[in-house]
Formats: C-alpha cells, sequence, structure tokens
C-alpha cells in the first residue's frame, strides 16, 4: 500500500496489524495550494459538507487496480470504519469514476482542481 507520509505508514501499520513492508511511503506528487484556502473554503467551493472528517481515494477509476480499491472501499473499508468511529466520509473521485452517494461514502467523478480537493480533506 502506497502512503503519502511515513506517519500514515505507521498509523496504517498499527490499524490494520500489517508488517511495515506492505507500506511504501510515496511523497506527495501534487503542488498544494492549502495556505491560499482554509480548509472550509475548499469543502464551500465544492460544495462538500463542513462537518466531521473527509477521507480521500482518488484514481483513475479505468484503472484496473484503481476499480479495485474503490469496491473494497465500499465493501469492506467503510463498513469496519463505522464500527470504529463517526462523523466522517470517505470520497473517491478520479477519472470515470461513477457518481454516488452512500452513508459515509460518496462517489464526486472527476475534479478538475486536485489541489482544492486535497486542501478539503483531511
Amino acid at each position: 500500500m502506497l502512503t503519502i507520509s511515513e506517519l500514515d505508514a505507521a498509523r496504517f501499520e498499527e490499524l490494520y496489524r500489517e508488517p511495515a513492508q506492505k507500506f511504501h511511503y510515496f511523497p506527495q506528487p501534487v503542488s498544494m495550494r492549502r495556505g491560499a484556502f482554509a480548509k472550509v473554503e475548499c469543502r464551500k467551493l465544492l460544495g462538500l459538507k463542513q462537518e466531521g472528517a473527509l477521507i480521500l481515494f482518488h484514481g483513475s477509476h479505468s484503472h484496473l487496480p484503481n476499480r479495485e480499491a474503490t469496491e473494497l472501499i465500499r465493501a469492506k473499508i467503510v463498513p469496519e470504519l463505522r464500527k470504529r468511529a463517526q462523523g466522517w466520509t470517505f470520497l473517491i473521485a478520479g477519472t470515470d469514476v461513477p457518481k454516488f452517494e452512500e452513508p459515509d461514502c460518496k462517489g464526486l467523478g472527476f475534479v478538475s482542481d486536485l489541489d482544492l480537493l486535497i486542501g478539503a480533506c483531511d
């Protein structure tokens, strides 16, 4: 599994009780404009709810591993997270991602401003 920070890798290792070798740190390849917009403003501009944590998966749905990840998120990860915590929404976005809305999970489809989307998430 790729993570965008070493801290995320350590958290996933602990949360999922998997060996460290399964998690690889990959620095964020997107230029962040977060300083230009507060999270509240990013969410407002994208029409996302202000309350609660937003968790993001981004990837092209035409790429099979991303499609499989989306299915895993919806079928396994979201239900498991729901048992452990409240007050969050899992967002799935990317090229060819279908738009949908389920309890605690929302498919956004293609989002043209990735910096803004990342700035809206936790």
